[in-house]
């Protein structure tokens, strides 16, 4: 035949117990009953008593005298029976005190254990809060090293911004200054080209003067050769008027000539002193120019 259980509660726990012959509603009615006890009990002496070493035994006076007032009850009838009963009952309520003792050492020692538990996990907690303490400390701390970090931080971003800024303005102006610089060295070149067109051109005309004071000479050579030859051809005086007038004719187109001869002289010694002139400007124009090109070419380095 299998063994029945019965749970039942005590005290505020919970206990699995042995069905008895009498049934599981007897045993729910004893456990009831001591509960009620241990309650009255607890709620007159206070929760403290069932720590004391003497609550078992003054926990099983109370159910005794609960048991004796029960047997004045039964005076009549069969009280030897009913003795016998009730000693049983007292029987089986001294076991289950013995194992309610049995319990609470048990929880005693279960109880000391927590109170250690406690007082150990009290000083861990101490310590515990005194290192959090100091976590923050140090976090606020590295709070506040972290914003000045953070603050240096903007500040050289903006000391960065501001400087690339002034850098993108230098290399604005140094476009600009190399656009000029380019325009400068294409005016340049074009007075450099205008410049060698001119010393050509001077060259040509100095070429062109060099011949025709050649041929002035050369004239003027001839010139006095056909004098000498007129006052040679005037004491022949006879040779006649027809001699006469050819030489007088051939000296006439010689001063013409010479008179043509000079004048391109005077007109090419204009143009080349002219020439000159302008030469002489573009020098200076190119010298100019040259120097601020240097100016500019320095400034950029």
């Amino acid at each position: 035949m299998s063994q029945n259980y019965v749970n039942v509660t005590i005290g505020g726990k919970n206990y699995r117990l042995s069905a008895s012959d009498k049934g599981e509603d007897f045993v729910k009615q004893l456990a009831e009953y001591i509960d009620n006890k241990l309650s009255t009990i607890i709620e007159e002496s206070g929760r403290n008593i069932t720590r004391m070493d003497a609550f078992p035994i003054m926990f099983a006076l109370n159910i005794a005298e609960d048991l004796f007032t029960e047997r004045e009850k039964y005076n009549s009838g069969d009280a030897a029976a009913h003795e016998n009963e009730l000693k049983q009952e007292i029987e089986s309520l001294n076991g289950k005190i013995e194992f309610y003792r049995e319990q609470d050492n048990k929880n005693k020692v279960r109880w000391d254990d927590l109170i250690h538990q406690l007082q150990t996990s009290a000083a861990e907690n101490k310590q515990l809060s005194e290192e959090l303490n100091e976590i923050k400390e140090k976090y606020a701390k590295a709070d506040e090293t972290e914003k000045k970090y953070e603050q240096e931080i903007a500040e050289k971003a903006e000391a960065l911004e501001a400087a690339a800024k002034k850098n993108n303005d230098k290399n604005q102006e140094l476009n600009n200054l190399s656009v000029k610089l380019a325009e400068k060295n294409r005016i340049l070149n074009e007075l450099n080209t205008k410049s060698a067109e001119r010393n050509q051109k001077l060259t040509a005309v100095n070429k062109e003067r060099d011949e025709l004071a050649i041929k002035l000479k050369e004239s003027k050579n001839k010139n006095l050769e056909l004098e000498k030859q007129l006052e040679s051809m005037e004491a022949k005086m006879h040779l006649g008027s027809k001699g006469y007038t050819s030489l007088q004719k051939e000296k006439t187109e010689l001063d013409r000539e010479l008179s043509d001869i000079a004048a391109e002289n005077a007109r090419l010694k204009e143009t080349c002193e002219a020439l000159q002139k302008e030469n002489a400007k573009l020098s200076e124009d190119y010298k100019a120019l040259k120097s601020k090109g240097t100016s500019t070419g320095t400034k950029k380095k």
